[in-house]
């Protein structure tokens, strides 16, 4: 019982610090505060290691430098789209960038 309400209590802080749409990420790319720079940048590579393989076919070599780039330019293009979420918004960016070529994706 103590394993779960540790559990709860990580993910309620946990889903406090989540961006809730692209305008906060985007305004945190954008910062010229290197600490909102640091924890956007920290974001986008969360979405991305949780989805490399899945849903995201990032090569090897790309660099953290090298998403935020990505993501900056892509919602810098798409202020229409930056009320969406944060994570879907990362998962359509990093995925337009770089494709998965077709069967490269792990197999639920």
């Amino acid at each position: 019982m103590k394993r779960l309400l540790l559990a709860l209590a990580f993910m309620g802080s946990a889903a406090q610090a989540q961006y809730q749409n692209g305008n906060n990420l985007y305004q945190d790319l954008t910062s010229t505060a290197v600490a909102q720079q640091m924890f956007a940048l920290g974001y986008i590579v969360g979405v991305v290691d949780v989805h490399i393989g899945v849903d995201l076919c990032v090569p090897k070599d790309v660099t953290q430098g090298q998403l935020l780039d990505v993501m900056t330019n892509f919602l810098a293009s798409r202020p229409q789209v930056r009320h969406q979420p944060a994570d879907i918004l990362v998962l359509v960016g990093v995925g337009q960038h770089w494709p998965c070529k077709k069967d490269t994706r792990k197999k639920s």
